[in-house]
Order: structure tokens, then C-alpha cells, then sequence
């Protein structure tokens, strides 16, 4: 009996032993996640793909102060637009830009739901930012971009106009 308790405790010691060596999870391993290519996006890592989900999510979250930013922007130079009519000086191509400018800003927004779309529907991950469907998760990240990128370009430009255009008022009315 007790060469069997032995034996039994040896057996059950190498099976463990076995156990423990044969299933080593990749993470235990120190071996990097294989990069496998998704579409438009060249080869990734899954971890690589839900850090650019999250870095486009930061974006996308800075373009809310951007944005408010430029309402604020344009409510100032209403103030400035206001005095200068009060002061009796013609402030019709001030409108016109600052009406501009505010259609930039709208059309801003309007890129910026675009991305909030996609952002709420998750494509290709879990609640969690895990991915669960690459090729989906690449084409959400392609996606999202474009509409972020377009934000950035729409208030871009609409800044330089609206600039150009001051710039231009200001050297007629100070600079006869």
C-alpha cells in the first residue's frame, strides 16, 4: 500500500508536470502576437488595431473642445462685429465670412456624427475594444478616420477663409 500511495502521488505529480508545460499561454511564453494584415491597413496585431481604435476615439473626443472652441471664436468676433457696426463702419464682408464660418463649423459637425456613428455602433469589437472581426475593425478605423480627417479640414479651412477674409476688411477700414 504504500508503493501504491507513492507511485499515485508520482503519477499525479508528472501529470501536472505535463499539464503545466504542454498548455503555456502565448502571454507566459513572451511570444508576440503574429501581425496579419487587414485591409487597407497593412499587417496588425490585434492589440496594434485596438490601439488605433482608441487613439481615433481621443481624436475624436478633442475635436468636441475644437469645436466648441470655434463657436466661441465666432461669438467673439459677433462682439467685434457688433461694435464696429455701432462704431458706423461698413461690417458686410465680416458677416458674410463669420455666416461662413459657421457653416463650416455645421458642417463639421456633421462629419463629427458621422464618426459618432460608427463610434456607437462598434464595428468589428466588443464593448470592451476587443476585436472580434479584423477586417471589420480595419474598415471602422478607415472609416472613422475619413470623417475625422474631414472635421479637421472643414474647420481648417474655414479658419483660413474666415482669416483671410478679416485680414482683407482690416486693411480697408484701418489702412485707407
Amino acid at each position: 500500500m504504500n508503493k501504491m500511495r507513492i507511485l499515485s502521488v508520482f503519477v499525479i505529480v508528472l501529470c501536472v508536470a505535463a499539464i503545466s508545460f504542454s498548455a503555456v499561454s502565448p502571454a507566459l511564453a513572451n511570444t508576440p502576437e503574429p501581425a496579419r494584415p487587414v485591409p487597407g491597413l497593412g499587417k496588425m496585431t490585434d492589440t496594434e488595431i485596438r490601439n488605433t481604435w482608441l487613439k481615433k476615439r481621443a481624436w475624436y473626443d478633442d475635436q468636441t473642445t475644437v469645436i466648441r472652441d470655434a463657436y466661441r471664436t465666432a461669438d467673439t468676433f459677433q462682439s467685434l462685429i457688433d461694435f464696429q457696426a455701432k462704431r458706423g463702419r461698413d461690417v458686410y464682408a465680416l458677416e458674410v465670412a463669420l455666416s461662413n464660418f459657421y457653416g463650416a463649423i455645421r458642417d463639421a459637425e456633421q462629419a463629427r456624427v458621422n464618426a459618432n456613428v460608427i463610434f456607437t455602433s462598434n464595428p468589428g469589437f466588443n464593448g470592451f475594444y476587443t476585436v472580434l472581426d479584423r477586417n471589420l475593425a480595419g474598415q471602422s478605423i478607415i472609416d472613422v478616420h475619413d470623417s475625422l480627417k474631414s472635421v479637421h479640414f472643414i474647420l481648417f479651412f474655414g479658419v483660413r477663409d474666415f482669416r483671410t477674409a478679416y485680414g482683407a476688411w482690416r486693411d480697408r477700414v484701418f489702412r485707407k
